[in-house]
C-alpha cells in the first residue's frame, strides 16, 4: 500500500524553509559559473520572488520572477531542476508556476 497526501508533490511559492533546498539546487549551477553566485542572506531576502517545486517534501525544482513594474517587465533567471525531474528532450516542470503579473503593470 502506498499512501500520500494531496501535497505529495506541489508547486507553491517558496518560503524561508525552502532556502536550503534552493541552494542545494542552485550550487552546481553556480559552480559551472552558469549563474551568478548569491549569497544566503540574499536568497533569504529575495525568497518571496521564488517559486519551488516539492516532491514529499524535498525541492526539486525553483523558479523565479524578478518584477521591475516601472518598465512592467520582469526578468526570470535559469530555473533549476533536479536530473530526474525531467525527461531528456522533454520540457522540464521546472518553470511551470508563473505568477500573474501584478494588476498595476496593466
Amino acid at each position: 500500500m502506498f499512501y500520500a497526501d494531496e501535497n505529495y508533490e506541489a508547486v507553491r511559492e517558496a518560503t524561508i524553509e525552502d532556502v536550503g533546498g534552493i541552494l542545494a539546487l542552485i550550487k552546481p549551477l553556480e559552480d559551472a559559473g552558469v549563474l551568478v553566485p548569491r549569497s544566503r542572506e540574499q536568497l533569504e531576502l529575495e525568497i518571496s520572488f521564488f517559486d519551488v517545486m516539492v516532491r514529499d517534501g524535498t525541492v526539486i525544482a525553483c523558479s523565479a520572477l524578478f518584477p521591475f513594474p516601472q518598465n512592467q517587465m520582469a526578468n526570470s533567471p535559469a530555473s533549476p531542476c533536479t536530473p530526474t525531474t525531467a525527461a531528456p528532450a522533454a520540457p522540464t516542470p521546472c518553470c511551470c508556476a508563473p505568477r500573474k503579473a501584478p494588476a498595476s503593470w496593466a
